[in-house]
């Protein structure tokens, strides 16, 4: 008894040493994934981060139909709740991101401040990479939106820089062109 025991201890000892598993779903790039199928009214695959323990928090609600990313963004086209037909666009800006981000909570809070932005005031360039400050939103909630294609092309147009000094060629916010499939 003492050596199964022993053996047991160890092997669970090292079970807990073992990194976490790979979220279900297929990576796109860094700690992003798409996500396994959900439970949505309109059902699909949602754009989620990797936790250090494994989980995957939610970054931008299902159907995604498409997605583009680069070092510093991800952009999201998912499908209108309440008009399929339609779709909404996301931007995660990787570099406010973090691991112990509330996503659902995020995406909520976003929303929410996007309705009473619009009835405000028309689309700002320069509040896309300035982190929510005092607003009740976390400063590590990375997603905005969601946009209408119209403002999503709009923010695109004005972050893009030149690719080095004196080019001519210019690198913007990446367009949702990547088409998404259930994993």
């Amino acid at each position: 008894m003492g050596r199964g025991f022993f053996i047991a201890l160890v092997g669970l000892l090292l079970a807990a040493c073992a990194p976490p598993a790979e979220p279900p779903g297929q990576r796109i790039d860094g700690l992003y994934y798409i996500a396994s199928p959900v439970l949505s009214p309109q059902g699909g695959v949602s754009v989620c981060y990797k936790r250090p323990l494994g989980r995957c928090d939610i970054r931008a609600p299902a159907p995604v139909r498409r997605i583009g990313f680069d070092d510093d963004y991800i952009a999201v086209e998912t499908a209108r709740p309440g008009d399929p037909a339609a779709e909404d666009y996301y931007l995660i800006v990787r570099l406010f991101d973090a691991p112990e981000a509330d996503g659902a909570r995020c995406l909520s809070a976003e929303r929410e401040t996007t309705k009473e932005q619009k009835k405000a005031a028309p689309l700002s360039c320069d509040k896309l990479k300035t982190q929510p400050k005092n607003s009740g939103v976390a400063s590590n909630c990375a997603v905005r939106g969601p946009f209408d294609r119209r403002e999503f092309d709009a923010l695109r147009r004005c972050h893009c820089v030149p690719v080095a000094l004196g080019s001519t060629t210019e690198k913007c916010i990446p367009d949702a062109t990547i088409p998404v499939t259930a994993p």
